[in-house]
């Protein structure tokens, strides 16, 4: 069967996903191919009416996002070669002296982009010699004042300047200006305040960076796990690894770039990432759905979405030359197909044990990582959790701790579409270790965690129900009509102590209650008075802090006073399963580094082999 011509690419995918028919080879080539018209569009755009914007007095990060936006899409358009070359010049000027030398804390997030631009216009002269001298210069000037590249002989990958993203974009800045330096006579062998050169200094870094992907692609990928807002920052510098490294490690970065799409493109719908989350701040980025990098990151390689992506930290990959495999494609486009399933893995987060706390340092305990990343996805919802010890907040390191988000993305027309539990952040609206769960396909279960010894800056447990879907109450259950989903809710508490605080906020003062969410495909009851009547009849009892629950997904014991693991049907959590990766697409075994991706006849594979990290 042919689909009918459509009039955009756009609802073209989106009349394939409703039919749940297969892309064929010319379909997916169709889609690959589009990318480049995409990219220019953006670029385009970029020249004619620059983001982000600035008005005098701008600080320096956002007035050189400005100008290396601009001087990044002329160059790589061949338009207003001058003038761009004149940009990239102020950003450099302005670069220099003090800001530098005093170790500006802000240059890591702008320096992908002069690194970007100069390996791709240097050599074919778009970036003019004065222009490529001043960008070697000004990083010269940085890793002269930065002492935090004088630990990269040793391998250890799993410690993080600051967060994640902050980390990665340091290293690719060392990584990006010792490359560049160690290639030019003036600086290859100048030597640094601690008595290293440029060229010594990058043998150390690519061996380091080597080493961090084959880490990371066989214990979990990252810290920050689909973060709304954080995850294009460390992307951005896999992409200038990819572009600008040898062959080992443009393979290692390009294997990187695979398991992080194949990963989102197993839990998504529409380009709207589902499952649990790192890093999600409370507010408008973390309840809708245009807080979520991966919808704008996604049109440039797949056309959905709406035609974004003009941030900063898109401008790496929209210039890159990696492209998804076609078995990520497939995978990303066809969710009837995918149908029902479960995709769990296992996610660093833990502290490193035995190691005191520095400010500003994150040591993660690579061995164990802690975090059971728990996803249930069918063509109508997904639901994922975070599945974890109960364990004190001064076990994580704070980079896993803060704003973890799970809960429920639905599917239909309407995007921002979600239901989820959260705990009130106080303070500065960032939480803690704010909670634990047990999950089982469409059930979860879901405690806070005590407050001072476990929790931080962490208020009541409340859930979140997107204002648009509408919902009843009935015996002490919220009945909640999706567009493609039946859902329901229950804080096991005395009803004085549960209330709306407004039209999508349901709040439990008592912090020991469980809250208990179930959702499932419309197609699985009659109506909304059978899957109310199936959830009202199911076992729900609390008793010395004890929660016995027959949900749908399978009996769950719940401990909302002691650290033991919920168990289901009888059988407790495993947090430490023997692969990294499982689901029907997507395999490893745990710390092997030996990936598989299959959808039907389409097949992508890795091996990364053995490493040498320090844990």
């Amino acid at each position: 069967m042919r689909l009918p011509l459509l009039a955009s690419l756009a609802s073209f995918v989106l009349a394939l996903s409703a039919w749940g028919g297969s892309l064929s080879d010319g379909e997916i080539a169709r889609i690959i191919d589009g990318y480049g018209a995409r990219r220019d569009a953006m670029l385009a755009r970029q020249v004619r009416s620059t983001y982000p914007r600035i008005k005098p007095g701008a600080d320096y990060q956002l007035f050189a996002w400005h100008k290396l936006d601009y001087a990044l899409a002329a160059l790589f358009l061949d338009q207003e070669v001058g003038k761009a070359n004149a940009a990239v010049l102020e950003v450099v000027a302005r670069g220099t002296g003090s800001k530098i030398a005093n170790g500006e804390e802000r240059f890591h997030w702008i320096a992908p982009h002069l690194i970007r631009i100069h390996e791709l216009f240097a050599p074919n002269g778009r970036l003019e010699a004065k222009g490529a001298a001043g960008i070697r210069g000004v990083l010269w000037s940085y890793l002269a004042a930065e002492t935090w590249h004088s630990r990269f002989d040793e391998l250890d990958v799993w410690t993080y300047w600051g967060s994640e993203n902050h980390d990665a974009q340091k290293v690719g800045t060392l990584w990006g200006a010792t490359k560049l330096l160690a290639a030019d006579p003036a600086f290859a062998k100048r030597k640094l305040p601690d008595g290293a050169t440029p060229t010594e200094r990058f043998a150390q870094l690519d061996a380091y960076v080597n080493e961090q992907f084959r880490e990371r692609i066989r214990k979990g990928l990252l810290a920050e796990c689909a973060s709304p807002g954080y995850s294009k920052y460390t992307l951005a510098c896999w992409y200038n690894y990819h572009d600008f490294g040898d062959a080992e490690l443009k393979q290692l970065a390009g294997d990187a770039l695979t398991l992080w799409w194949a990963d989102w493109a197993q839990e998504q719908l529409a380009g709207v990432r589902g499952g649990a989350k790192g890093r999600t701040y409370q507010g408008r980025g973390c309840q809708m759905a245009v807080g979520d990098d991966s919808l704008s990151l996604a049109w440039f390689y797949l056309g959905i979405g709406p035609p974004r992506g003009a941030h900063p930290g898109y401008m790496c990959l929209a210039t890159s030359a990696y492209r998804l495999p076609p078995v990520v494609v497939d995978l990303a486009l066809d969710p009837e197909a995918r149908g029902d399933y479960e995709s769990v893995s296992r996610r660093p987060g833990l502290a490193r044990p035995g190691v005191p706390l520095e400010k500003h340092i994150n040591r993660l305990n690579a061995p164990f990582g802690g975090l059971l990343h728990y996803t249930y996805c069918t063509p109508d919802f997904i639901i994922g959790s975070w599945l974890l010890e109960k364990r004190p907040r001064s076990d994580w390191t704070p980079v896993s701790a803060q704003n973890r988000w799970q809960g429920v993305i639905l599917a239909g027309q309407d995007r921002d579409a979600r239901v989820y539990p959260q705990c009130e952040g106080l303070r500065n609206g960032k939480t803690y270790n704010q909670y634990w769960s047990a999950q089982r396909q469409g059930t979860m279960v879901v405690g806070k965690l005590p407050d001072r010894t476990h929790s931080h800056q962490c208020g009541d447990l409340r859930l979140f129900v997107s204002p648009k879907l509408p919902h009843t109450q009935v015996g002490g259950w919220v009945f909640i009509e999706a567009e493609r989903a039946w859902l329901a809710a229950r804080f096991v508490a005395a009803p004085e102590q549960v209330a709306w605080d407004d039209q999508s906020w349901w709040r439990c003062r008592d912090p020991q209650a469980p809250l208990i969410l179930e959702v499932a495909r419309k197609r699985a009851f009659a109506d909304a008075k059978a899957f109310q009547a199936d959830i009202l009849a199911r076992r729900c009892e609390l008793a010395d802090g004890k929660l016995n629950y027959s949900g749908r997904g399978g009996v769950i014991a719940f401990d909302t006073v002691g650290d033991a693991l919920p168990t289901i049907d009888g059988t407790p959590l495993d947090l430490r399963p023997s692969h990294t990766f499982r689901s029907p697409f997507m395999q490893e075994v745990w710390d092997s580094g030996k990936v598989t991706i299959r959808k039907g006849n389409r097949k992508w594979s890795c091996d990364v082999g053995a490493g040498k990290a320090i844990h």
